[in-house]
């Protein structure tokens, strides 16, 4: 791009210098996130002349959006963030190349090639899974990353380069967690009531099968009460399976928000008493030592409810329907419609996918009413202060109120270190630190980017790209002419793919099956673990991407860097390889199943609800 002696461009020039805004104007970008920093980034990107930039966002605008994220206007609810961000910027500079997509970065199209396609990558995202996954496609493309994060008045910039710390080797935060114990029987702050709707509620009735009775008990625990908790869980399975009755809200309320006994046999008469289970509040109520200091729970009734409901104003709109705390009825009206959507929904993808299932979203309208209506009414019940739509959304989403201001430093910050990366200044590059308060007299912070941890199991990692014909190529293949011959390495080698555990020492029985029979694809990851006791440098751990190429002129082609450092050591009563199971007979039954969808169960710690 030229600098002329007029114009934003000849600015630009002389403030970073005219040699070095030369060298990286013209250099491809990609940014990972349009919403509160990428917003502020893309304008000052396209403001500071860069000329080819790539904005990829999942999201949509919300109205929440609005009061910080500038490129969006009201007119744009409900539409994709990286487009409009992408319309809105051009303004700015029409003369830049924006691509947007509206899309996960998850998805198996953005592979390494494609990171590499990018001379940098800045992430401007708001949860830790994109976060890694990022990270981790930079490592594999060896392309510098710029990460951001902000917390209200506090913010950072870090840079990640080939040769210093990633985003996985400083440990993040553990996720606040909640007692069973307190969510289920005696909640006391609105918190409680959101985890309980959004962790409890939600999961049973609209996730996966295998998450919704993950229950144990531990010494501590009253027996009875386990044996209770589970019942109540697998009732709750019960009344999920008839999410196609009309009936289901009521099913639902009556199980959770109700003394009312109810028969499954007719569920038409849902105010048939019935011996089958007692409901949830009346075996708390039964519980006389739990209230002899706190005031019990007050039940609620549907029927009366749904009497008041009818003659009820309709909703607010816009804006006051998060900011305002609705009433009683209110709520009970967005749970009835909520609920109804959203089993709709599930109904709709079980039609064609008998897998598919829910998870909470912060952004997805109906599951947010959901929680939000089912919170307030529990609140209710327990004598907790209810709250506004816009707040069960900050508060379930793990969302800290964002300040512009500080997105707009933070952005700043990334463009002057995307300058030194690009003008390979790497000795310049700091971290960057955003601090509000204490004993510093510096409002902003850096410090040179530490070496990567040799703990980490990111950093301490082998990447490469395989080219192959997945139709002939074997995993045979793979053993002997990649990892033995090319990579030479030296020990015991288990291999995994998406989950599924395709080869170890044990277990050989797919070597001789091409990488296609083995559902191994374009795209897909494959992950190879050495181990090796007697030197535990040649211990490893390798992910290999693989390209399909039909009939190549070449066996395989192997891209990446041959030098690999050795897996961080675990300690031995820690010690697991990913993907396994803990016993001899899980491990059995997953051999078997070793074509059969290789999915992988998590199993929770049920002593604490984690939000």
């Amino acid at each position: 791009m030229t600098v002329s002696s007029e114009g934003r461009n000849y600015e630009n020039s002389r403030s970073v210098g005219v040699a070095v805004w030369k060298a990286a104007v013209d250099k491809r970008l990609l940014m990972v996130g349009a919403g509160g920093i990428g917003c502020e980034l893309l304008k000052d990107l396209v403001m500071a002349g860069f000329s080819n930039i790539e904005i990829i966002d999942l999201d949509t605008i919300d109205v929440s959006n609005l009061n910080r994220q500038f490129l969006f206007q009201k007119q744009h609810v409900k539409k994709s963030k990286a487009h409009v961000a992408k319309e809105s910027a051009l303004r700015f500079n029409p003369t830049v190349n924006i691509v947007s997509h509206h899309n996960s970065i998850f998805e198996d199209q953005y592979d390494v090639a494609w990171f590499q396609s990018f001379d940098l990558v800045l992430n401007a995202l708001d949860n830790i899974p994109a976060r890694k996954h990022v990270n981790m496609m930079c490592r594999a493309a060896n392309r510098p990353l710029i990460e951001s994060g902000t917390a209200g008045y506090l913010g950072q910039v870090s840079v990640h380069l080939k040769n210093t710390q990633c985003f996985d080797c400083e440990p993040k935060p553990t996720p606040k967690t909640f007692p069973v114990c307190t969510i289920r029987s005696t909640p006391s702050t609105p918190i409680h009531c959101i985890v309980w709707s959004k962790s409890y509620l939600f999961n049973l009735l609209f996730g996966k099968d295998e998450e919704d009775n993950t229950m144990t008990s531990s010494a501590a625990d009253n027996a009875q009460e386990i044996a209770d908790l589970k019942r109540e869980a697998d009732e709750l399975s019960n009344i999920k399976s008839k999410s196609s009755s009309p009936d289901f809200s009521k099913l639902v309320f009556e199980k959770v928000l109700s003394n009312t006994r109810m028969s499954f046999c007719s569920l038409t008469d849902c105010h048939r008493e019935s011996q089958i289970f007692t409901r949830d509040i009346e075996r708390l109520l039964t519980m006389t030592e739990m209230w002899s200091s706190r005031d019990p729970p007050v039940p609620l009734s549907f029927g009366a409810l749904h009497n008041e409901m009818k003659a009820m104003k309709p909703l607010a709109t816009g804006v006051d329907r998060n900011m305002n705390v609705w009433s009683l009825v209110e709520n009970f009206s967005v749970f009835c419609t909520s609920i109804v959507l959203l089993a709709k929904r599930l109904n709709d993808g079980q039609s064609k996918d008998p897998e598919f299932s829910m998870s909470f979203d912060k952004d997805d309208d109906e599951a947010l009413d959901f929680v939000t209506a089912v919170t307030n009414m529990r609140a209710h019940m327990y004598g907790i202060e209810l709250q506004s739509r816009f707040k069960v959304k900050e508060m379930a989403g793990n969302i800290i109120p964002a300040i512009s201001t500080t997105n707009a430093i933070i952005a700043g910050l990334m463009v002057l270190q995307a300058f030194k990366i690009l003008n390979n200044q790497l000795s310049e590059c700091k971290n960057t630190f955003l601090v509000h308060g204490g004993q510093r007299t510096q409002l902003v912070c850096g410090e040179n980017p530490q070496l990567p941890s040799k703990q980490c199991g990111t950093c301490q990692a082998g990447y490469f790209t395989l080219t192959v014909d997945t139709k002939k190529f074997t995993l045979g293949d793979l053993i002997e002419s990649v990892l033995g011959k090319e990579l030479q390495v030296e020990g015991d080698i288990s291999i995994n793919e998406s989950g599924r555990m395709i080869y170890d020492p044990d277990f050989d029985d797919n070597a001789t099956e091409t990488l296609e029979a083995l559902k191994i694809h374009d795209r897909s990851r494959i992950l190879v673990l050495v181990d090796n006791d007697e030197d535990v440098a040649k211990s490893l751990s390798i992910n290999i991407f693989i390209v399909h190429k039909d009939n190549p002129t070449v066996p395989y082609e192997l891209q990446g860097d041959k030098d690999i450092p050795p897996r961080p050591a675990v300690a031995p009563e820690t010690a697991k390889r990913p993907l396994e199971d803990d016993h001899e007979e899980q491990q059995a039954s997953a051999k078997k199943a070793k074509l059969d969808g290789g999915d992988v169960v998590e199993v929770l710690d049920d002593d604490v609800v984690v939000l």
